[in-house]
């Protein structure tokens, strides 16, 4: 997928497999960036692929 596209939240819930409120609770706190067009939050997908790939890396560290 290109890195800039923006997915709608829904999409990115599905992406993640999570609920809205945790979706909401990682943009609070700067986990996955999001930003506004008009009305809408887009998050852009580089965004989420950059929050696995932390998720990732943190669980391989606290293995050894």
């Amino acid at each position: 997928m290109d890195p800039d596209v923006l997915l709608t939240v829904s999409e990115a819930q599905k992406m993640l497999g999570v609920s809205r409120t945790t979706i909401d609770r990682l943009f609070r706190s700067g986990a996955i960036e999001s930003l506004k067009v008009g009305k809408l939050r887009r998050v852009p997908v580089a965004s989420v692929h950059a929050y696995i790939a932390r998720q990732l890396r943190e669980q391989k560290e606290a293995k050894r």
